[in-house]
């Protein structure tokens, strides 16, 4: 018997780092439940082998103190850019990059909304309608696909 389930895995935000503490989202809207794909939850997977404890952070420094997006930015993301020739943006912007190549690799524009976090999928369409074509999934294996036959990324 051939089964295939379609799994939703998500990744819960319930608190954030505000100035080097640890604190409870603001807003009830900012408590969400955002869904990830399975290069995503790959990648996560081997990225978190080695912690041992629940409370340990994914992204840290070689010391294991958690990244300062502040210092990342300054230290990394902008000399980066302007190493490459880019325009200075703003590393929150890269969300706009994530919704077109999704929507490039045909993914479902509610799967593509919901992980934006946007509230409805208005946004998504009159922003990025130019790149919806035959959307049909809603379970990211299709920018996986994508990513992976471009050499983006390799599940080994």
């Amino acid at each position: 018997m051939d089964c295939n389930l379609n799994i939703l895995i998500l990744i819960n935000i319930r608190q954030n780092m505000v100035n080097g503490d640890i604190t409870d989202v603001k807003t009830p809207k900012s408590r969400r439940d955002l869904p990830i794909n399975d290069l995503l939850l790959t990648a996560t997977k081997r990225i978190t082998a080695p912690l041992t404890d629940s409370d340990d952070f994914l992204f840290t420094y070689d010391n294991g103190s958690p990244l300062d997006t502040r210092k990342i930015g300054k230290d990394i993301w902008h000399p980066t850019l302007k190493k490459a020739n880019l325009k200075t943006r703003r590393p929150y912007e890269t969300r706009h990059t994530a919704a077109v190549l999704h929507l490039a690799a045909h993914e479902n524009p509610l799967y593509v909304s919901q992980m934006l976090d946007h509230s409805n999928t208005r946004l998504l369409f009159d922003v990025y309608a130019p790149y919806v074509f035959n959307a049909t999934r809603h379970d990211g294996s299709a920018f996986s696909d994508m990513m992976e036959s471009n050499g983006v990324f390799d599940r080994r």
